[in-house]
């Protein structure tokens, strides 16, 4: 389905109105040239109450499908009559577009939309709008490229509503970090969580045809370079396991999916799940010990910017640097290997494979999703990863892997930064997606930021 937007345009009386028309006509056409669907609902004259109520009839009824508004100001506008076409639709995120004059022999002609664009700006805020505005420059190409943007951020917002995520198990360890709060989850993102038993999966593994398994294991074989032999028992779990998991991921169409790890497969099964994640990564999101709000994370980012990230925990930190790394579980698109390897997991007495590839590295962003005092956060911040010194965690006598890890210089001051972790895991995404974070969360009131203001004392 199209991304679809209502777009109304705005100018007052005094200005030439087919200059305005094209002028607001021409947004029209580069979004449509974008591939959005652009329920046009026309121009709006200050003082023409014709064009005011046929502009708010027009947008009841057919703002339907619409994930957004955007208000073209092309030029001086009151803003008495945009409240009245748009009132019942605040509730929508809105981009106030305002366009700039343009030269002819006279030199610069001026509609003044400015002075209207900027009038709006804070009675939007005022009246509980989410809004974005963007200024065109005299003389500038239009910012077609911002706009588009900013219409398939509220498309993503709208999605976020109908999505379903699952957890098989609960809080892993029965760590305080990792449990969460499906009402206050909701509230703020729109996203559904489930929880399912392992007993659900348990049966379908059960099921799981030998053809199927077979076919699995031989093409699971092709796409990675094992590091040690594996066993049949560990390739037959893998292949079950993963079935069984990606089958219910087709049944309920959930974007993500966690499994409890020390305390779950590894205690029930005598089976690590590091390998079993890495895999169902390439389909949707995931993350290990059923950390929800990691999950969480995740999703959010891959729909806003279309790439994947990974969790990371914390193992040891430098003067200016922390190093982060995962036992033995990373998507198979983050690394940094012709092939990806894999091992057999014979650390904590846990059989099972790990995915024992370097990670890619560049520019990062970390960032952290957490309640409290039921107020969700987030905690971001940006840095730069390269891969770390020869090490592995300790228990392996020497005969360890490098787990998938990355050593990250943080951009901040490290005390501040180690003061305000608000958890083990941290999300990390490729490249600075500070500022689409940073909308995400003005529209979806989560504090971004914000730690030193939580009143850790509130009853």
């Amino acid at each position: 389905m199209k991304t679809r937007t209502s777009l109304i345009g705005f100018f007052a009386y005094a200005y030439p109105e087919n200059v305005m028309k094209t002028k607001i006509e021409e947004t029209v056409k580069a979004l449509e040239s974008k591939g959005v669907d652009v329920n046009y609902i026309g121009y709006v004259i200050d003082h023409d109450e014709n064009s005011i109520d046929q502009a708010k009839k027009k947008l009841e009824e057919t703002c339907g499908n619409s994930s957004s508004i955007i208000l073209v100001i092309s030029g001086w506008t009151e803003s008495p009559p945009i409240f009245r076409v748009i009132a019942d639709f605040l509730h929508l995120p809105i981009l106030l577009w305002c366009l700039s004059g343009y030269h002819t022999h006279a030199g610069l002609i001026s509609p003044a939309a400015a002075a209207g664009a900027s009038g709006l700006n804070l009675p939007l805020k005022i009246f509980g709008a989410k809004h974005v505005s963007i200024y065109e420059n005299v003389g500038e190409e239009l910012n077609i490229n911002e706009a588009y943007s900013f219409v398939k951020f509220a498309d993503s917002l709208q999605k976020f509503r109908s999505m379903r995520i699952a957890s098989i198990g609960y809080a892993d360890m029965n760590l305080y970090s990792l449990m969460y709060d499906g009402v206050i989850i909701k509230k703020y993102t729109g996203i559904h969580v489930d929880n399912i038993d392992f007993i659900d999966i348990k049966f379908l593994m059960d099921k799981i045809k030998n053809d199927d398994k077979e076919k699995f294991i031989e093409d699971f074989k092709k796409e990675v370079c094992f590091v040690t032999p594996p066993t049949q028992s560990d390739l037959e779990m893998l292949a079950r396991t993963c079935l069984a998991i990606n089958q219910t991921i087709e049944e309920k169409d959930y974007k993500a999916i966690t499994l409890k790890c020390v305390l779950g497969m590894s205690k029930l099964f005598n089976y690590s799940p590091c390998m079993i994640k890495s895999v169902i990564g390439n389909k949707v999101e995931t993350i290990c010990e059923c950390d929800i709000y990691g999950l969480l994370a995740q999703v959010i980012i891959k729909e806003l910017t279309n790439t994947k990230s990974i969790f990371l925990e914390f193992y040891e930190f430098y003067k200016n640097s922390v190093l982060m790394g995962a036992c033995g579980f990373a998507p198979f698109c983050l690394c940094d290997e012709e092939q990806v390897k894999v091992q057999g997991h014979d650390w904590g007495d846990a059989g099972g494979l790990m995915n024992v590839s370097k990670l890619k590295t560049g520019k990062v962003t970390l960032v952290k999703l957490y309640v409290v005092n039921g107020q969700m956060h987030m905690h971001l911040l940006t840095g730069n990863a390269r891969t770390p010194e020869k090490w592995q965690e300790d228990g392996w006598e020497g005969k360890g892997p490098i787990m998938p890890s990355l050593d990250i210089e943080i951009d901040g001051d490290m005390e501040d930064f180690q003061d305000n972790l608000a958890g083990q895991h941290y999300i990390i995404a490729y490249g600075d997606i500070t500022k689409i974070m940073k909308r995400y969360c003005k529209f979806t009131g989560i504090r971004f930021n914000e730690h030193d203001k939580i009143d850790f004392d509130y009853k």
